[in-house]
């Protein structure tokens, strides 16, 4: 019986993003034994996952209460956009308090090889925002990798034909090929960020 258990766990955490087979193994024997107590706690607080955690209905951050986000709540926040492809890069972003605008995380990126689409990303709330909050500038912060170069230039080419008047510009300098930005110092992304290039 325990055996089953155990095969079952493995199976569930190697859903789980950067989870080999050996370190799904550790984890589920971890689990199985240690104090039963912590388990029952760490289950309560997975259920409070589905209960107290939404996403902002502007932005996608992660809040636990009300429908927006804090930054998304300030009307009086710069007239600019942060585009990211996922909440740890936000999170990284947000937490470091380096950009007095807004933030949008597009939930993925363009992948022709993975199969991931335009309409799979939330491309078109980012559409609605620029026309609400009147968006003067759309800063990407995307991978420096082929799905990150191509879900940028898919999106400056679609909001370049209904924004005429919109800057486009990328946080590339000091950034290398095939990086994210948890592989990169705060001081590096930061100074990306100020000396960001225009993009054409």
């Amino acid at each position: 019986m325990a055996l089953n258990i155990l095969n079952k766990l493995e199976k569930d955490l190697l859903k789980f993003p950067g989870i080999g087979q050996r370190l799904a193994r550790k984890l589920a024997i971890y689990l199985l034994t240690r104090d039963k107590e912590e388990n029952i706690k760490f289950i309560e607080d997975l259920k409070e996952i589905d209960i107290k955690v939404f996403r902002c209905e502007e932005c996608f951050a992660l809040v636990e209460s009300g429908k927006l986000c804090d930054f998304c709540r300030n009307p009086n926040r710069e007239k600019r956009i942060l585009v990211v492809h996922n909440v740890e890069d936000y999170l990284l972003l947000s937490e470091n308090k380096i950009f007095d605008g807004y933030y949008h995380i597009l939930n993925g990126l363009i992948s022709p090889i993975r199969g991931i689409t335009p309409d799979m990303l939330s491309i078109e709330k980012l559409i609605d925002r620029i026309e609400k909050r009147k968006i003067i500038e759309i800063i990407f912060a995307l991978p420096g990798t082929n799905d990150g170069l191509i879900t940028t230039l898919y999106i400056k080419n679609q909001l370049k034909e209904r924004f005429t008047e919109l800057i486009f510009s990328k946080i590339a300098e000091g950034i290398p090929y095939g990086s994210g930005l948890s592989e990169i110092s705060m001081q590096t992304i930061l100074t990306s960020l100020k000396n960001r290039e225009n993009i054409q």
